[in-house]
C-alpha cells in the first residue's frame, strides 16, 4: 500500500469512527469535499502541514497517521517543522533580549537650539538620568575659553571655538562609548557640526577653508563614536527664547542669529536618519517641573 493510501485510509477510518461527514471535516480544516475525497482515496500527496491540520481536526497526534508509512519524507518534514518552531522560539527570544538590552543601554541626546539650556535643557539632562538612573553627559559651553572673544570678533574667533567645541564634545563621545549602561548626553556632535558650524560658515563666522577643516575632523569622527539611540530635540520660538536670556543682549546675539540656528535645527531634524527623534515645545513646558520631566520621560520610554 501506498504511503497516501496508508494515511487517506487512517483519515478516513478516524473520521468515520468520530461519527463526521467530509463536509463536516472540511468545516474544521477548510478543505473542499472533493479535496477530502482525493485525500481519503489517496489519489493526491498530502504536506505534513495540510496532514497536521487534519490531524488536530480529528483529534489525533501526527505520528498516528505516518506511524509505518514507508516513505521518509514525512518524518523529515516533520522533524523540520520541529525545528523551525524551535527556531521561532529562540528568535522571538532573542528579539526579546536585544530590547530588554536596549532599554538598559541606551544613548539619548537631548538638543537644542539657542538658549534652551538657560530655559531647562541642562535640568531636563540631569532629571532624566536620575530617572533612567543613567550617567549625564551634560556639554559645558562656558568652559569654551574662546566664546566671549568670539561674541566679540565673530570673525576672528570662530573657528578656535568651534574647534573648542569639537575637541571637547569628541571627548566626552570617547567616555561615552566605554560608558556601559545608559547615557544621557547633551547636544550630539552630528548637530555641533550640521547645524552650529555650517551656520558660523554661511554668516561669515568661519571661512571656506577652516570650515572644511571641521568638516573632515566630523566625518572621521562619526565613523568610530557612539550614534544615539534617540534624540530629544528641544524646539523653541526664536523671538520668544530671545527675550528670555539676559546675555543675549550682552552678547549682541540678535535674532536673525537665532532664528538661522533654529531654521537649520528644523531641517536636520528632518532629514537626520541615524536616530529617532522625539520634538517638545518648550514653550508649552516648564522643564523644570517634575509633570514635565514625568511626560517626556514617558514618550521617551515609548520610543526606545
Amino acid at each position: 500500500m501506498s504511503v497516501n493510501c496508508s494515511i487517506g485510509k487512517k483519515i478516513k477510518k478516524t473520521r468515520g469512527d468520530l461519527g463526521l461527514s467530509q463536509k463536516e471535516l472540511g468545516i474544521l480544516t477548510n478543505y473542499s469535499v472533493p479535496t477530502l475525497s482525493l485525500i481519503e482515496s489517496g489519489k493526491i500527496n498530502i504536506s505534513v502541514e495540510s496532514l497536521s491540520n487534519i490531524a488536530m481536526a480529528l483529534k489525533k497526534p501526527l505520528s498516528y497517521f505516518l506511524q509505518n508509512a514507508q516513505d521518509k519524507k514525512y518524518e523529515v518534514s516533520t522533524k523540520l517543522i520541529a525545528i523551525e518552531n524551535e527556531l521561532d522560539e529562540i528568535k522571538s527570544s532573542l528579539n526579546q533580549e536585544v530590547i530588554r538590552a536596549r532599554k538598559s543601554n541606551f544613548n539619548l541626546a537631548v538638543s537644542g537650539g539657542v538658549g534652551t539650556g538657560d530655559n531647562g535643557r541642562f535640568h531636563l539632562i540631569n532629571e532624566l538620568a536620575k530617572h533612567f538612573q543613567a550617567k549625564a553627559f551634560p556639554e559645558n559651553p562656558a568652559a569654551n575659553p574662546y566664546i566671549e572673544k568670539f561674541y566679540k570678533e565673530k570673525g576672528k574667533w570662530g573657528f578656535h571655538s568651534q574647534l573648542f567645541f569639537f575637541k571637547e564634545n569628541f571627548k566626552q563621545q570617547a567616555e561615552i562609548k566605554k560608558k556601559l549602561g545608559p547615557v544621557i548626553q547633551g547636544r550630539s556632535l552630528y548637530e555641533n557640526f550640521r547645524v552650529f558650524a555650517t551656520v558660523w560658515f554661511e554668516m561669515g563666522y568661519l571661512n571656506r577653508v577652516d570650515f572644511q577643516l571641521l568638516g573632515d575632523l566630523y566625518d572621521q569622527a562619526i565613523q568610530i563614536i557612539r550614534k544615539p539611540d534617540l534624540i530629544v530635540y528641544l524646539e523653541s520660538d526664536p523671538k520668544k527664547i530671545s527675550k528670555t536670556i539676559p546675555r543675549f543682549k550682552e552678547r549682541k546675539i540678535n535674532l536673525n542669529h537665532i532664528r538661522r540656528i533654529h531654521s537649520k535645527y528644523k531641517a536636520w531634524t528632518k532629514t537626520f536618519d541615524i536616530a529617532p527623534i522625539l520634538s517638545f515645545d518648550i514653550h508649552k513646558l516648564d522643564l523644570f517641573e517634575k509633570k514635565s520631566i514625568k511626560l517626556i520621560a514617558e514618550e521617551i520610554q515609548n520610543a526606545l
